[in-house]
């Protein structure tokens, strides 16, 4: 029976034309090696189900810890819509789905209208959005949603009516505003992730200069059963 993995093997080493070499000597190594070999596994360079693809080979085992200690398998995006000059146009009283062009996205989940969730797991999104407009704009609000299969889950508001308006400088508020969205759930493979953004001012150049969507994946919930919230 071996030692290990429940202790470690001692061994006295053995000298020549001293020491009497009896059976159990290599044999004791033998189940050492034969435990070791069944505590670590076959291939254990290889990840066999990260949460998204097929096995993954690394060079080491070693270099497949520290995949994993990093995170390296988990999904995540960075995508962006950097506009500065003009911005891309949110009309009066619209509705427009934030369109952004991948920063990050080494698993594809950015698809040009929304973000596809690859796999079960826990994943927290931010969602930016730098509006910027002319006359107008100092009443009504601004909206930025975000959708889960369609489906309003978090809102972010804007809002112009603060009090006593006018007695801010203009250089205090100016033209600008901004919209922020932190939201985190667990989510199933296929579900789609999407921004829109509303215009309730009163301004038809209500402009979105600079827009982001982060994207990462926490934990694997594949042997869980939950809903989508």
């Amino acid at each position: 029976m071996s030692v290990y993995p429940a202790g470690v093997f001692s061994w006295t080493p053995r000298i020549d034309n001293e020491s009497i070499v009896w059976a159990n000597d290599p044999n004791s190594i033998v189940l050492e090696v034969i435990a070791l070999e069944q505590a670590v596994g076959l291939n254990p360079q290889t990840e066999p189900s990260p949460p998204v693809g097929s096995p993954i080979t690394y060079s080491s085992m070693s270099a497949r810890l520290t995949a994993a200690a990093l995170g390296e398998q988990l999904p995540f995006c960075l995508l962006q819509n950097d506009h500065p000059s003009a911005g891309f146009p949110v009309p009066l009283g619209s509705r427009v789905i934030n369109t952004y062009t991948p920063n990050t996205d080494p698993f594809q989940m950015y698809n040009g209208t929304d973000v596809t969730i690859p796999c079960d797991g826990f994943y927290v999104f931010q969602a930016d959005a730098y509006w910027y407009g002319g006359g107008g704009n100092n009443a009504g609000f601004l909206m930025q949603i975000l959708l889960l299969n369609g489906a309003w889950k978090q809102v972010d508001i804007w809002r112009w009516d603060i009090p006593n308006y006018n007695l801010w400088p203009h250089d205090v508020l100016g033209n600008g505003a901004i919209n922020r969205i932190n939201w985190e759930s667990g989510l199933h493979k296929g579900d789609r992730v999407q921004i829109m953004s509303i215009n309730g001012t009163y301004s038809n150049s209500m402009n979105i200069t600079y827009a982001s969507l982060r994207c990462q994946m926490v934990r694997s919930m594949s042997s869980e059963v939950f809903i989508s919230s």
